[in-house]
């Protein structure tokens, strides 16, 4: 039974959406939520939109992160490899989202939530992530493209 819909999803004002991606050689990196949330650059106080940025902002969107020339991680640290997987979520929220470079689905934010950074089992993560990929609902799932469109 799904319990999760995109109508749940919704931009939460003054609180700065989670972030974080699984790359080739570094298991689990959570970013820095503010990329998507600053108003200006050195402010502390989120955008009331920062989950619709993390899907549309033209400098720091999970799009860039997927994107050979856009990933200014990919191009400051090589080492890191290539990203897999990103998920973004709300920490008092059910919901995440959990994107592939062309994908996004709803999953349970409480699969990810407890991640901590690690440097070490890439390869372990990775068929973690995987799996609650494989396993997540089809009906869910949405192109990259179309997921700003599922915020409100």
């Amino acid at each position: 039974m799904i319990d999760l819909s995109w109508d749940q999803v919704r931009n939460k004002p003054s609180q700065c959406v989670e972030f974080a991606a699984v790359h080739d050689n570094f298991a689990w990196r959570k970013h820095h939520a503010s990329k998507f949330g600053l108003l200006k650059n050195q402010q502390t106080r989120c955008a009331d939109d920062s989950l619709s940025r993390a899907f549309t902002s033209k400098e720091d969107s999970l799009i860039c992160l997927f994107s050979e020339v856009g990933n200014r991680t990919l191009r400051d640290h090589p080492e890191y490899g290539h990203p897999r997987y990103a998920v973004v979520w709300y920490k008092d929220e059910d919901w995440a989202i959990l994107c592939t470079q062309n994908e996004a689905v709803l999953i349970k934010s409480s699969k990810i939530a407890n991640y901590s950074c690690q440097r070490e089992g890439a390869d372990e993560r990775l068929i973690i992530v995987r799996g609650i990929w494989n396993s997540s609902e089809h009906s869910l799932r949405v192109p990259m493209s179309q997921v700003s469109e599922h915020i409100t």
